[in-house]
């Protein structure tokens, strides 16, 4: 299963844009950004 690096940096980009956007709700954005890397590192260990 091969993942387009665009993939990647656009999943990257949405949790940035999500943290800077979330960042007046304190639990909100520390869960986002968890959830990103998680999904990432699927993504990284399907490969």
């Amino acid at each position: 299963m091969l993942v387009d690096i665009r993939w990647v940096l656009l999943l990257l980009a949405v949790a940035g844009v999500v943290l800077l956007t979330r960042k007046r709700e304190g639990w909100v954005a520390p869960i986002t950004v968890g959830v990103a890397v998680a999904g990432l590192l699927v993504i990284i260990f399907k490969l």
